[in-house]
């Protein structure tokens, strides 16, 4: 027997079910195609945009805080260069607050003086080992620093964050 005449042998309703099956299962692949392929898409968009609300309350918060560390430092530099005469009274002040702001600042405030051979380190929460050889103007963060104050571009007062450590 050839297909056409075993075809033409079925009853009606074999035919349909044999026709209309493929058809059915191809239409379902095809909608579970594109249903998965615009979850994806929406999923993507989704996390996208909630990326970028993260990443703009971080910069706020990031903001927030840089300001007022940079109010704090600005605060320190004048009440440095308006009250204190000498090195003294600079390493007095310095040692009066150095501790005062350790939510904002977790390393303290300290300063370094370019006085002498090896420079006035100032800092209430560490100090070199005396007789050690940490010389405070060999260190890679102050180059910079001493660099500017050498050409009277600034006054200085050097804050440790974790990222220059």
């Amino acid at each position: 027997m050839d297909k056409k005449s075993s075809f033409s042998g079925m009853n009606l309703r074999k035919k349909m079910v044999f026709i209309m099956l493929p058809v059915v299962i191809i239409c379902n692949l095809i909608t579970i195609l594109f249903t998965v392929n615009q979850t994806g898409k929406i999923m993507q968009n989704e996390a996208k945009e909630q990326m970028t609300q993260l990443s703009d309350s971080v910069d706020y918060q990031i903001s927030a805080e840089l300001a007022r560390v940079k109010g704090i430092m600005e605060n320190v530099k004048n009440s440095v260069e308006l009250s204190c005469e000498t090195s003294d009274d600079v390493i007095d002040y310095i040692y009066s607050i150095a501790d005062a702001y350790l939510d904002i600042i977790p390393f303290g405030v300290y300063a370094g003086l370019e006085e002498g051979e090896e420079g006035i380190y100032i800092d209430k929460m560490w100090a070199p080992e005396p007789g050690d050889g940490w010389v405070m103007k060999e260190r890679p963060g102050m180059w910079p620093v001493l660099q500017l104050m050498r050409l009277n571009l600034v006054r200085c007062i050097w804050m440790q964050t974790p990222i220059n450590t």
